[in-house]
């Protein structure tokens, strides 16, 4: 486990969301890159970040992968263009499970939760 999650790892440079974990609040907007995993109680968006800001900080362009629990409704669907707010967070290690490792296979260092989210709904929406 321990080599595969290490193998997984890269490096976090400033133009990197996972850079900004654990700080104050962020507004993250970017596309969701897979289907929604919708629960009894939230939405967990698998989603590629491509801006971030934050009281002290103005928008800048960032890149990668952020995991985001959302309220189940409104529905977001694959493909749309989200904005959302919240703390970026490392994601946990268990006694018996390493979430941490389990995300970072699909390129995902940080999630964040937020209180909702505004849409922009994808082209493929309104086909």
């Amino acid at each position: 486990g321990a080599l595969r999650l290490s193998a997984a790892q890269i490096e976090i440079t400033p133009d990197h969301v996972a850079a900004y974990r654990d700080r104050s609040m962020v507004a993250v907007e970017g596309v969701v890159i897979a289907e929604p995993d919708r629960r009894t109680t939230d939405t967990r968006l698998r989603v590629r970040v491509e801006s971030l800001a934050s009281a002290t900080m103005p928008p800048c362009d960032v890149h990668g992968r952020l995991l985001v629990y959302v309220p189940r409704y409104p529905e977001i669907h694959y493909g749309d263009r989200i904005t959302v707010t919240g703390t970026l967070e490392r994601p946990p290690v268990y006694e018996d499970f390493s979430f941490e490792a389990y995300l970072a296979r699909e390129g995902i260092f940080a999630l964040l939760h937020s209180t909702g989210a505004t849409v922009e709904p994808s082209w493929l929406a309104s086909c």
